[in-house]
């Protein structure tokens, strides 16, 4: 698995569990990374469409999820996610 691809599933797991993404700081944090690789890391992602950055260059959609409410939502008793569509 490349460092790419292990990123990906990492953006993917937490808004799967917890609703939110993390900032390219926090990942970078926390993998031990710098923040212009984090950030490198993401417009990759980017540019693959796996994921879509806003002007900030932070995530606003990692496919189906949603870092914020565009009018379609679904919650469980613990989580709510928000999506891009429905």
């Amino acid at each position: 698995m490349t460092d790419l691809e292990a990123l990906r599933l990492r953006l993917y797991r937490q808004p799967a569990r917890e609703g939110r993404v993390a900032s390219s700081e926090d990942v970078a944090r926390e993998l031990g990374i710098t923040g212009d690789a984090a950030a490198d890391a993401f417009r990759a992602l980017a540019a693959d469409r796996h994921i879509a950055l806003g002007v900030d260059g932070e995530i606003v959609l990692a496919h189906p999820f949603a870092t914020r409410d565009f009018g379609f939502s679904v919650k469980s008793s613990t989580t709510l996610w928000w999506g891009g569509c429905a």
